[in-house]
């Protein structure tokens, strides 16, 4: 057995989205029993699953818990069945993550595995026992995958998609990934953006990386999309440019 254990779902996939769903609600810290009231769900069916949703930056915090922006947007798409925003916001959880990123190798390296197997190996990695409770997190960990769309059946077999098989250039134009990477709830805005093309006509590659706050996450996005069109902007001392304001 691995001597690193990792927190597993406590739970089936569905009530797993159910809880990350109730979440999305709460807008400030919330309590255990709070939580337990919206979602209807016996206190100590939430609990089991919290550490799992910890781990991945879906919450926060200790005995008082706060959905982060990643948990909210998942939640969203979750509760309005948005498919295309559902799969993205899994994904963007499984690339980010140590452990589901091994569950997505070890079917990559096998180039596929039979259910029982995958459950096995999940539960065996976590360190965990294979008791009823950890093999329907184990389940719940391959339903997340292919809610990521990063696997696939066929055959009867789990399947890595073409998507499992993106390099991290690709991964980073695909996604923004926004992680927890501080006890202030700092995070991390991390996008490559290729073939911005300057006025005499060079190429260039830029990756932004920025050191926000969860308060300055709202206008993040407008305020780079400005960036990246004054760098694509000609110069004013462009000959190009006063030749055609002169013409």
């Amino acid at each position: 057995m691995s001597d690193d254990k990792f927190k597993l779902p406590g739970s089936s996939y569905d009530e797993l989205c159910k809880i990350i769903m109730s979440y999305g609600h709460f807008d400030k810290p919330f309590s255990l029993d709070e939580a337990a009231q919206v979602t209807k769900m016996h206190r100590t069916q939430i609990s089991r699953n919290n550490g799992f949703l910890g781990a991945v930056g879906i919450i926060e915090g200790d005995k008082a818990k706060t959905t982060t922006t990643l948990g909210r947007r998942l939640a969203r798409a979750l509760e309005f069945d948005r498919g295309d925003e559902i799969a993205l916001a899994w994904r963007e959880i499984v690339l980010a993550n140590e452990f589901l990123l091994k569950m997505l190798a070890a079917v990559r390296i096998r180039k596929g595995m039979d259910e029982a197997t995958l459950k096995s190996h999940i539960a065996y990695s976590a360190g965990q026992q294979k008791t009823s409770e950890v093999m329907a997190g184990a389940r719940s960990i391959i339903d997340i995958l292919g809610s990521a769309e990063l696997i696939t059946e066929k055959d009867g077999q789990l399947v890595p998609t073409s998507l499992a098989f993106s390099d991290s250039d690709q991964r980073q134009q695909e996604i923004v990934t926004v992680n927890q990477v501080s006890p202030n709830t700092t995070h991390i805005y991390n996008q490559t953006v290729k073939d911005v093309q300057s006025p005499n006509g060079v190429s260039v590659n830029i990756q932004i990386q920025v050191n926000v706050t969860p308060s300055e996450l709202d206008d993040l996005g407008q305020k780079i999309k400005k960036l990246l069109e004054d760098l694509s902007a000609p110069s004013k001392d462009d000959p190009s440019t006063q030749n055609e304001t002169n013409s």
